[in-house]
C-alpha cells in the first residue's frame, strides 16, 4: 500500500474512528447493565439538550439551573408515570395474556410453564376479588398465590420434609453425596389446593370452586378458541359464496399458523417474564447511575463536545470535527423525533381504542408508544394485538374504523417525523429493516432499538470518510 495513503489525514481519521468504535462496542458487551446505563444516559442527554440550548440562549439561564429544571421535570414525570400508570398497565397486560391464550387454538399435550401458572393463578384470584369479594386485598392475593405456587411449582414441601427426616443427612454430607430427586411434577390434588385456600378467611367460602378453576387452568392448556368464530365471520364477510369444503381448508391452514404463532408468543413472553425479577433488582442500580450520569453529562456536555476532537491526531481533526458534528446533529434530532412521534402515536392509539370500546386501551397505548420506537417494523408489532382484539369483537364496523384511524395516525406521525427531521439526512427504509433484522439477531430486543442510531453513525462514516476517498481514488 502507498505510504502516503497511510499517512493521509483521512486514513488516520478512519483508523481512529474504527478503533474507538470497537472499544465502545467492547465496553457495551461487558454486561447488559453497563449497556443499559450508557444507552439510557445518552438518550436522556439528547432529549434534554434542545431544552438546554433554549434555556441558556433564549431564557439566559445558567447551565446548572437549566439542568436542574430540565432533568427535574423529566424525572418527576417518569416517577408519576411509574407510580400511577405502570401498575394498571401490568394488570391489563396480565388480563390480555389470558385473552390472547383464549383466542389462539388449544394444542394437545401443552403444559404450562411456572411463569404461566403464576399468571393464571393471579388472574383467577384478581377476578374473584373484582366480581365476588371486593374486600379481598392485594396482600391477600399475593400471600395465597405464593403458597399455591410453592405447592404447584416448587414441590410438595410436606413430602420433601418427610423425606429429609428419614435420610441420614449428616452422614451423607460428610461423604459429599448428592441426592437427585425426580423433576417430574406429580398430579395436583384438587382437595389439597382447596385446603390451602381454606386457610385464608377471605377466600374460604369459595375454596372448592376456586380450587377446581385453578386446577383446570394450570394443569393443561385449555382455550375457548375465539379465533374460529372470528375468522369464520371474517371469511363470510369477504366471500359469502365460498363452499364449505374450501372454508374448512382455509380454517385448517389458519389454525396451523396460529398454533405456530402461539408457541412463539408463549416462548418469548415466558422468557421475558422470567427475566423480570433480575431486571427489577438491577433497575435500581441502572437508574442510580443514569441519574448521576445524566446530571454530569448534561452540565459538561458542551465542554465534552469541544474536547472530543482531541482524541484524533491534529492532522485529521478538521475531518473529525465535521464527522462528529454531523453525526451528533443527526442522532440528536432522530432521538428527539422518534420519542415525540412514539408518544404522540401511543396517546392517539389509546384514545381511539377507548372510543371504540375495545378493552385494554391503556395497555394498547403504551404498547404502541414502545413499538414505535422501532421504525417501520414497530408498526407491525403494534397492529398485531389490536387486530386480535378487533377480530374478537366480530364487528366489521370496528375493524374498518380502527384500520382507518390507525392509518390516519401513522400518516400524521410520519409527517411530524419528517418535519422534525427536516434538514437532516434520512435513511433508506430497506437499509433500516435490514439493520433491525441484523441487530435483532445479534442483540435480541435491545438490538432493534439501537439499529437506526447505529445506521446513522455508519452512514455518516461513509459520507465523511469512505465516499470522498473512493471517489478521489
Amino acid at each position: 500500500m502507498d505510504k502516503s495513503i497511510i499517512r493521509s489525514p483521512r486514513f488516520m481519521a478512519i483508523f481512529c474512528t474504527i478503533i474507538y468504535f470497537l472499544i465502545g462496542a467492547l465496553v457495551l458487551t461487558i454486561s447488559s447493565t453497563i449497556s443499559a446505563i450508557f444507552i439510557l444516559a445518552i438518550a436522556i442527554v439528547f432529549i434534554i439538550e434542545p431544552w438546554m440550548k433554549f434555556a441558556t440562549t433564549t431564557l439566559k439561564l445558567g447551565r446548572a439551573i437549566a439542568v436542574a429544571l430540565g432533568l427535574g421535570t423529566l424525572y418527576l414525570l417518569l416517577i408519576l408515570v411509574t407510580v400511577f400508570l405502570i401498575p394498571t398497565v401490568i394488570q391489563e397486560a396480565s388480563s390480555f395474556y389470558s385473552t390472547a391464550l383464549n383466542f389462539f387454538p388449544a394444542e394437545e399435550n401443552t403444559k404450562f410453564t411456572p411463569v404461566e401458572i403464576e399468571l393464571n393463578i393471579e388472574n383467577i384470584l384478581t377476578n374473584y376479588k373484582e366480581k365476588k369479594n371486593p374486600a379481598v386485598e392485594d396482600n391477600d392475593i399475593k400471600a395465597l398465590k405464593d403458597e399455591l405456587i410453592q405447592y404447584m411449582v416448587n414441590g410438595n414441601i410436606s413430602n420433601l420434609e418427610t423425606l429429609k427426616s428419614k435420610l441420614p443427612l449428616q452422614e451423607l454430607a460428610r461423604e459429599n453425596f448428592v441426592i437427585i430427586l425426580p423433576s417430574e411434577r406429580w398430579e395436583i390434588d384438587e382437595t389439597e389446593v382447596a385446603a390451602i385456600i381454606s386457610k385464608y378467611d377471605k377466600f374460604s367460602a369459595d375454596a372448592t370452586s376456586l380450587a377446581k378453576e385453578i386446577k383446570e387452568r394450570t394443569t393443561s392448556f385449555t382455550s375457548s378458541e375465539d379465533w374460529k368464530p372470528a375468522f369464520e365471520w371474517l371469511i363470510n364477510k369477504l366471500n359469502k359464496n365460498l363452499d364449505e369444503q374450501r372454508k374448512v381448508q382455509i380454517l385448517t391452514s389458519i389454525r396451523s399458523l396460529l398454533i405456530e404463532i402461539q408457541a412463539k408468543f408463549r416462548e418469548y413472553l415466558t422468557a421475558f417474564l422470567e427475566k423480570i425479577p433480575g431486571l427489577v433488582s438491577s433497575m435500581i442500580t441502572v437508574m442510580f447511575f443514569v441519574i448521576i450520569g445524566t446530571i454530569y453529562s448534561s452540565y459538561y456536555f458542551d465542554e465534552f463536545k469541544r474536547h472530543l476532537p482531541r482524541i484524533y491526531p491534529k492532522s485529521s481533526r478538521k475531518l473529525a470535527i465535521d464527522f462528529l458534528k454531523d453525526t451528533y446533529g443527526n442522532l440528536e434530532r432522530y432521538v428527539v423525533a422518534i420519542i415525540l412521534v412514539a408518544l404522540l402515536t401511543g396517546v392517539c392509539v389509546g384514545i381511539v381504542v377507548k372510543i371504540l370500546g375495545i378493552k385494554f386501551s391503556l395497555l394498547m397505548g403504551v404498547w404502541a408508544a414502545i413499538t414505535n420506537l422501532i421504525p417501520i417494523v414497530g408498526v407491525i408489532l403494534e397492529v398485531i394485538p389490536l387486530l386480535l382484539l378487533s377480530l374478537s369483537l366480530k364487528s366489521w364496523a370496528v375493524l374498518l374504523v380502527l384500520s382507518l384511524f390507525l392509518t390516519s395516525i401513522h400518516v400524521m406521525a410520519f409527517i411530524v417525523f419528517l418535519k422534525l427531521m427536516r434538514g437532516y439526512n434520512r435513511i433508506n427504509p430497506v437499509v433500516v429493516i435490514a439493520m433491525i433484522i441484523i441487530m435483532g439477531q445479534l442483540f435480541s430486543v435491545p438490538g432493534a432499538f439501537i439499529a437506526v442510531p447505529l445506521t446513522i453513525i455508519l452512514k455518516k462514516f461513509w459520507e465523511h470518510f469512505l465516499s470522498p476517498w473512493m471517489e478521489k481514488t
